[in-house]
C-alpha cells in the first residue's frame, strides 16, 4: 500500500462515443462478437471459454449461430479454435463494423482485470452485452438494467438465451448501455475529472 493512498485519485479509460456510435441499421451476421487483442492471455482464455465451453451448449438449440473472435495477433490457439460456427478474423481495419454486424456483446472474462475496452466500445455502439462480476467490477454498471452479468457457462448461456427470444430485453440494454457510457465513461468526463484534479 502507498503511504498517502488515501489521497490517489483515479482517472478510468473512456471511449469515443461519436465515433462507437449507435447505429442498429446494418443487418447481423453474427450472433455474438468478442473482440480485443488476441494474443493477450486474458482474451485467449476468454475464446477458449466462449467456444468451447458455452457453443457447444447453445449449438445442440441453434445450429446455425455464429460467435466472431475479432482482433490482432490471434494466438495459433485462437486460430485453431475457427469451425463454421465460430469466425477467426485476426486483424481488423475498422472493429465498428464487426460491432454493428454482431447481435450480442460477450466479454465473460475469467482472468485479468480492469476496464476492459471492449465494453466501452460495445456498449457505445448499443451492444446488448453480456460479461463477468470480476470484468464489471472496474465498470460498474448495474445488473439486469444496462449490462448483463453471468459468470459459469450455465448463468452465461440463460442470459444469451434469454436476449436471444426478449426483443424488449434486448432494446432497453441497447439503449440503457449506450446511456451508461454517456454518462460514466466520454473521453470529454474523464478528461473534465482529470483537468479538475489538475
Amino acid at each position: 500500500k502507498h503511504f498517502n493512498n488515501k489521497n490517489i485519485k483515479v482517472v478510468a479509460n473512456g471511449v469515443d462515443v461519436d465515433w462507437y456510435d449507435f447505429d442498429t441499421s446494418t443487418p447481423n451476421i453474427y450472433d455474438f462478437i468478442f473482440a480485443g487483442n488476441m494474443n493477450y492471455p486474458p482474451n485467449i482464455d476468454c475464446c477458449i471459454f466462449l467456444a468451447k465451453e458455452i457453443m457447444p451448449m447453445l449449438i445442440d438449440k441453434y445450429p446455425n449461430i455464429k460467435l466472431v473472435l475479432a482482433g490482432a495477433e490471434p494466438h495459433k490457439t485462437v486460430l485453431e479454435l475457427a469451425n463454421k460456427n465460430v469466425i477467426v478474423t485476426g486483424w481488423v481495419e475498422d472493429m465498428r463494423l464487426y460491432y454493428r454486424q454482431s447481435k450480442i456483446l460477450l466479454a465473460p472474462m475469467r482472468i485479468g482485470s480492469g476496464l476492459q475496452n471492449k465494453l466501452l466500445e460495445g456498449m457505445s455502439m448499443g451492444l446488448p452485452t453480456i460479461t463477468s462480476e470480476v470484468c464489471n467490477a472496474s465498470l460498474n454498471a448495474q445488473n439486469n438494467n444496462n449490462i448483463l452479468i453471468a459468470n459459469t457457462p450455465h448463468e452465461i448461456v440463460a442470459q444469451i438465451e434469454r436476449l436471444l427470444n426478449d426483443e424488449i430485453l434486448c432494446t432497453m440494454l441497447q439503449n440503457n448501455g449506450r446511456q451508461f457510457i454517456l454518462n460514466h465513461y466520454t473521453w470529454k468526463a474523464q478528461n473534465k475529472k482529470l483537468m479538475s484534479y489538475l
